[in-house]
């Protein structure tokens, strides 16, 4: 499995964009195996008790449980994200040229990792965030790796915002980055 390669970090940077880039592949990993639980299930059947919370996560995200939703979120976003951490190059780059003082992270072009070494440029907020919570290290990787692999937008920020999008446009929710963002990150909790 490669790690990734850093360009322009020193070792406490490099330390931090490691320990949360480790936590974005346990999460991705999470969420692809509660996915799948969940695609066994036919229209009308019973969930088994942990199969239940995991379609009530995946309602409160991007909306109703079934089979095309299901395979949208998981063959369209969370299983490329898990393919490209485990296959291909990451880049991780501190600072950047477009850096402005507000941005945690930016990547140059969405939808170019499939299969291709991708490169996220961390910015100096990233780096006085928490590992996990609101506006963390974690939620940062997740949301800029949805855009590189799985070609998401932003259509909302914020959970208040992203939790509106899974119950009026779940078309929507499953297209933004944010959503996938809170949705991964509440397997740490």
């Amino acid at each position: 499995m490669p790690t990734p390669t850093y360009l322009n970090c020193n070792d406490n940077h490099k330390n931090q964009a490691q320990k949360a880039y480790n936590e974005v592949r346990l999460l991705l990993g999470k969420a692809n195996s509660a996915i799948v639980s969940l695609q066994k299930y036919k229209p009308g059947w019973r969930y088994e008790p942990k199969d239940q919370q995991e379609a009530d996560r995946f309602v409160k995200w991007f909306g109703p449980v079934n089979e095309a939703n299901l395979a949208t979120v998981r063959d369209n976003v969370i299983y490329p994200m898990v393919r490209q951490l485990e296959n291909n190059s990451v880049t991780v780059e501190c600072g950047g040229v477009h850096c402005d003082p507000g941005d945690f992270a930016y990547v140059a072009a969405a939808g170019a990792g499939l299969g291709d070494g991708i490169i996220i440029n961390l910015c100096q907020k990233f780096f006085t965030a928490p590992l996990y919570g609101t506006d963390s290290q974690v939620g940062t990787l997740l949301h800029e790796i949805s855009h590189l692999v799985g070609n998401t937008d932003d259509h909302g920020y914020g959970q208040d915002e992203c939790l509106k999008l899974a119950r009026k446009n779940s078309a929507e929710a499953m297209n933004n980055a944010d959503n996938y963002q809170y949705y991964l990150e509440s397997f740490h909790y």
